[in-house]
């Protein structure tokens, strides 16, 4: 069994564990778009300026809409919004229990290791590589909110 620390040198872990739960709470309060993609203006955040000005996705378009579609069950939406958006969901449950069960052991969740760090970035190439060509060949993406938030913003 592992040295057990004072809670207080464990406070990153149950934040993380927290935030997780806040995202899947607030992913549920959500509705998710069936455009694929603004559910995050539901909580009062501007449209995209990517798919507002550029009428393209940026990398991360979609994923609030994503992760909320697929914790409504709507895995169809889900994968549409942002092809990546389920998986990134499930990465987070899962590293988001392991820290708070280690947090509750007084243990700390190490992701210090070479293991973790080729898989965060190799995570994030594939973010990225996938994001970029979404946003070379996706157009005529934005919704009429978007295109109002333009005339607006002329």
């Amino acid at each position: 069994m592992s040295e057990r620390l004072p809670r207080r040198a464990l406070t990153g872990q149950l934040l993380y564990g927290l935030l997780w739960i806040a995202m899947t709470l607030v992913g549920l309060a959500l509705r998710p778009s069936a455009s694929g993609h603004g559910t995050h203006e539901e909580l009062g955040l501007p449209p995209c300026p990517s798919a507002a000005f550029m009428d393209r996705p940026c990398p991360g378009c979609g994923l609030t809409t994503s992760i909320s579609a697929f914790l409504h069950g709507d895995l169809r939406l889900a994968f549409h919004a942002h092809l990546l958006g389920p998986f990134f969901y499930l990465f987070v449950t899962v590293t988001g229990v392991i820290a708070l069960r280690k947090w509750t052991e007084a243990q700390r969740f190490d992701v210090t290791g070479k293991e973790w760090t080729r898989a965060i970035v190799a995570a994030a190439v594939v973010f990225l590589t996938f994001g970029i060509w979404r946003m070379a060949v996706v157009d005529h993406y934005s919704t009429p909110t978007e295109k109002a938030y333009i005339a607006i913003a002329k």
